[in-house]
């Protein structure tokens, strides 16, 4: 069984980028940390991979995103996701535990670190940046923390 688990873990140059199958099997090889701006830079190598990010959830009026202030500003592009969530325990829970702060905090925000699967509809097609174009789904939470809103 290790033998299998292990032939799932994929590493290329360098990253340890993993394979949603390891995730989901419950083992114990994380992803590691990526640059939440690369992830949109480098979108084809990326593309399917689980990733550990730091970003902020924001809920907005159609759908919720991810996003980091770092990459909002550099060279005018946005480079926004839109976040979903896994359809099994942890990223059930993710959302649960995400939805319930933004209400006890009264905001539409949240700083979060999440292992998720990046995947972008068509790596040669639109313009950088166009949010429909980029998913992050949630395999797990890794940290929660509330932002302020503006008063």
């Amino acid at each position: 069984m290790s033998t299998i688990l292990a032939s799932i873990v994929l590493i290329l140059s360098g990253n340890q980028l993993v394979s949603t199958q390891s995730i989901r099997a419950g083992g114990n090889v994380e992803p590691s940390a990526a640059d939440f701006c690369n992830l949109f830079r480098e979108a084809n190598e990326y593309n399917c991979k689980a990733v550990r990010i730091d970003a902020t959830y924001g809920l907005g009026i159609h759908m919720a995103t991810f996003y980091n202030e770092a990459c909002l500003s550099r060279s005018g592009l946005h480079f926004v996701a839109k976040a979903t969530f896994a359809d099994h325990h942890d990223g059930a829970a993710a959302l649960y535990k995400i939805s319930k702060l933004l209400k006890r905090s009264r905001s539409n925000e949240a700083r979060v670190t999440v292992i998720a699967v990046f995947r972008t509809e068509n790596p040669a097609g639109s313009q950088k940046g166009d949010f429909a174009r980029y998913t992050l789904e949630v395999e797990r939470l890794l940290s929660l923390e509330a932002v302020k809103p503006p008063t």
